[in-house]
């Protein structure tokens, strides 16, 4: 895949020209593995995914802005759940929510919420355990 092939130079060239631990190459790599999603290539993708929020959240990093690290945790936690990982999933899923609401449009946070929802069922989580992620959607399709 020519697209592929692209973007694995461009995390390539970041690595060498700005450095593994860059935001421009963290970028990189959530590219890549968005494009490995597409491809229907989760377990790669996966990689990448934990590479770009290991950067945003390296100590020797400023912290990244709120809506960053919130779209690292739901793009990671949609691939764990792609992978049967639900326990991770929804950990990674259940991070990402307060810190999406300062951004995020209102469509993206209504999938992330259901993808939180699908996750929940999978563990079996009881009605109970559900309600706040229920409440939450219920809020963002008015």
């Amino acid at each position: 895949d020519r697209g592929f092939a692209l973007l694995a130079e461009v995390l390539e060239t970041r690595k060498r020209t700005l450095g593994p631990q860059h935001a421009e190459t963290a970028q990189a790599h959530r590219t890549l593995g968005l494009r490995l999603m597409d491809l229907d290539n989760c377990a790669a993708a996966l990689v990448h995914f934990e590479a770009a929020l290991r950067i945003y959240t390296s100590p020797d990093r400023p912290s990244p802005r709120p809506l960053t690290l919130g779209r690292a945790h739901a793009i990671l936690g949609t691939c764990q759940a792609c992978l049967e990982q639900f326990k991770e999933a929804e950990e990674n899923l259940t991070r990402a929510m307060p810190l999406l609401k300062s951004g995020e449009s209102i469509g993206q946070q209504r999938r992330d919420f259901e993808k939180l929802l699908e996750v929940m069922l999978r563990l079996g989580r009881t009605p109970a355990e559900r309600a706040a992620v229920e409440e939450e959607l219920r809020g963002l399709q008015e």
